[in-house]
């Protein structure tokens, strides 16, 4: 296993590295996930629901503008607008 800090590292932190992929990887074959990739996962997992949360509630603004431009134009068209072109553009908007 590549070390990648070989050239820069000291050799106790070469050792340490090596020490610990090995770790990881019995774990691994044993069908076990290290508590603290758990641990990382989860705050991951909780720091991307934030910011999705809020950039959906920051975007509903503008998605509401869209719509009801949208929705201006398609009531103001002097061609019909077919269902099937609508619904591509507001499918993208709907909540």
């Amino acid at each position: 296993m590549d070390t990648g800090g070989a050239a820069k590292g000291s050799l106790e932190e070469v050792l340490i590295n090596q020490k610990e992929a090995q770790a990881v990887s019995d774990q691994a074959t044993e069908g076990a996930v290290p508590t603290l990739i758990k641990a990382m996962h989860d705050t991951y997992a909780k720091a991307k629901a934030k910011l999705e949360a809020d950039r959906n509630k920051r975007s509903l603004p503008a998605f509401d503008a869209y719509s009801q431009a949208l929705s201006l134009y398609i009531a103001d068209s002097p061609k019909p607008v077919k269902l099937k072109q609508r619904s591509r553009w507001t499918t993208c908007c709907s909540r």
